[in-house]
């Protein structure tokens, strides 16, 4: 059986599907036979190139399982499969290691049968008496049966024929031998053999570190599993999210989004069964159409996911920048529009979002009539260069006239785990209560919008207006400006996420929340009042979008809102997988539509969405739940 050690830098969770172990060979007699697949290999790889390097994480590799089998269909054209000792393509000596373990000990070095006799050794006289046996030479790798095809020309590995013991001279060549072999005694062995060496056109991969979940595992599960292994994952903010599903099929965004992506960026492959109820693998090489559509086009939607394999990061210190403040607001119905302190705070945060994104730092504001919350975030092993980045606008809130300051700090979390629980006190309003009603609506901003001082005040107009119409109409008044997406990860057409993630600057997203008790009409109101706070956004992006996860399900043009330009190439992969339509989600890829007998009740609820307000406006502070 192959070893139970995983290979080097490859990590699985333990909640896995089960892997299909080695198979052993059944027939002793046919050990001559598959043994002599290192001649095979020998011509595969061609003169003294050895085998053509793939690394353990790349697609057909499991994290215990290195000779899971690579199946005809997995092996696309590749222009060149040579590799020379001391070139970057050249496995490392832990990776040769690993192949190794996985097969056993059969990972031999190549040594020239003539070799004894360049060196003087007792064995040359072996060598010698049966230098021109055909049995003696077909019985190891190190000679063939004609000189031409092992010497490559050279005579530095050939000794004479017709008096193989007269002394030879100078240093012994390897020829046209691979600097390694690979005795292989199963089948099995040859798969992972082949899987080790052979990388596919566009699977080029430098990447060390790969984790497995299966498709029910949480964000508080998965980061629980793998730091004690030194291991980030690219998790969001709430640790009860199910990383595989929506977030990791939708895209996924968090504290680690702007210096290492999109969970769905991260994604190296997925086990999946589609349906028709075929099991199959699926990745960049093997499957590219279904890949590129489950990294973005939605959960639900073209397969059902079993198995979930991604780049894991180091640990490296989570480093905070962490302000609460309230301010009065005036007496009877406030204006946020002529508000001030609210215009001044958005137009400081505008102007320093250019600064953060470029050094990777992730931020949380939450703006509210009353008060407002801001975090920070830089993963960094400099613990002080957060407070180099965030220096003008640490300045500009801390003297700020008028603000109840109630915390103004730096924390440095060495673990994410710290930085969960931190983001778990009350004061932090991104992990609240459950068991309530939500309705939500998001707007990507663009960083064109942040670039100049009057396209910024347009942002501040925006927000402002935003957080009115929702305060006057039941909403609550409160914005979510979050800077947690893919800003600084080009895609190149590798995900079928909405592009204008990657331009976004911001995601503003508000929301309204309501309780069992809330009577039907205010409901209502709520889920209006919502839907229309986003149109001053829409105004500033038009053909823009929204995080589909965070977006409002009455949208009507949620083609483009929810994937953008990806949107045909989106429903091409749907009709290829699932044809019937069997995967049907709300306003997903592919969608029946209202009429469909599984959405009566959305429809029934709500088909379009009324900005009009048919129980007036409220005064601000009173109980908007009803």
């Amino acid at each position: 059986m192959a070893s139970q050690e995983p290979p080097q830098s490859v990590w699985k969770s333990k909640r896995i599907p089960t892997l299909q172990g080695n198979r052993q060979a059944t027939n002793p007699n046919g050990k001559r036979r598959i043994e002599w697949f290192s001649l095979c290999l020998f011509l595969f790889s061609c003169i003294l190139l050895g085998f053509y390097f793939r690394r353990p994480n790349l697609p057909l590799l499991t994290a215990n399982d290195a000779s899971s089998a690579s199946t005809a269909e997995s092996l696309l054209p590749r222009l060149n499969y040579t590799c020379l000792p001391l070139q970057p393509c050249w496995p490392t000596r832990s990776q040769w290691a690993a192949l190794n373990r996985t097969i056993n000990g059969n990972l031999k070095v190549t040594v020239p049968w003539a070799a004894p006799c360049y060196t003087g050794s007792s064995e040359c006289q072996q060598v010698a008496a049966s230098y021109m046996n055909s049995s003696a030479r077909t019985s190891q790798y190190g000679a063939m049966e004609f000189l031409d095809w092992e010497t490559c020309g050279q005579s530095s590995r050939m000794l004479n024929s017709f008096s193989p013991s007269t002394p030879v001279n100078g240093v012994c060549s390897l020829g046209r031998l691979s600097t390694y072999h690979v005795e292989a005694h199963t089948t099995d062995y040859i798969q992972t053999t082949l899987a080790f060496m052979y990388q596919p056109r566009g699977c080029e991969s430098t990447s060390e570190n790969v984790g497995e979940i299966g498709a029910g595992m949480s964000a508080q599960e998965a980061w629980g599993f793998f730091e004690p292994l030194d291991m980030l994952v690219t998790v969001g903010a709430t640790g009860s999210v199910g990383i595989a599903g929506g977030f990791g099929q939708g895209g996924g965004h968090g504290p680690l989004g702007p210096k290492y992506g999109l969970m769905v960026d991260n994604a190296i492959e997925f086990d999946v069964v589609t349906a028709g109820g075929q099991a199959r693998t699926s990745n960049a090489c093997n499957d590219p159409d279904l890949f590129y559509a489950m990294r973005g086009g939605g959960g639900g939607t073209f397969a059902v996911l079993t198995s979930y394999k991604f780049q894991l990061h180091p640990t490296v210190p989570l480093n905070v920048y962490s302000f609460q403040a309230s301010f009065p607001m005036p007496e009877g119905q406030p204006d946020i529009t002529e508000s001030a302190v609210h215009r001044d705070i958005i137009r400081a945060l505008a102007s320093n979002q250019t600064l953060f994104a470029s050094q990777g730092v992730a931020g949380y504001n939450f703006l509210l009539p009353d008060h407002m919350v801001s975090l920070q975030i830089l993963p960094s092993d400099d613990t002080e260069l957060i407070k180099t980045i965030t220096s003008s606008w640490h300045e500009f809130v801390t003297h700020y006239p008028g603000l109840n300051i109630t915390k103004n700090t730096y924390h440095t979390f060495t673990r994410f785990s710290e930085w969960y629980a931190f983001t778990q006190s009350p004061a932090i309003a991104r992990n609240g209560p459950v068991g309530l009603g939500i309705s939500e609506s998001g707007r990507f901003l663009p960083k064109r919008l942040f670039s100049k001082p009057e396209e910024v005040e347009k942002v501040v107009d925006a927000v402002v207006a935003a957080m009115q119409f929702s305060l006057t109409n039941r909403g609550g008044g409160s914005a979510q400006l979050y800077a947690t997406g893919p800003l600084n990860q080009p895609d190149n057409s590798r995900t079928g996420v909405n592009p204008a993630f990657r331009e976004a600057m911001w995601e503003v997203i508000m929301g309204g929340i309501w309780t069992s008790n809330t009577p039907e009409s205010v409901r209502r109101q709520i889920r209006h009042t919502i839907s229309a706070s986003i149109e001053p956004f829409k105004a500033l992006t038009p053909g823009g979008g929204c995080y589909m996860n965070e977006g409002d399900w009455t949208e009507e043009n949620w083609q483009q809102t929810f994937f953008g330009s990806n949107y045909d190439r989106l429903l091409e992969v749907k009709r290829k997988f699932d044809p019937t339509g069997l995967f049907n989600c709300w306003k997903c890829i592919g969608w029946s539509g209202y009429d469909g007998p599984m959405y009566s009740c959305y429809s029934q609820s709500l088909r379009h969405p009324n900005p009009t307000v048919p129980l007036g406006p409220v005064r601000w502070g009173a109980d908007y739940t009803g």
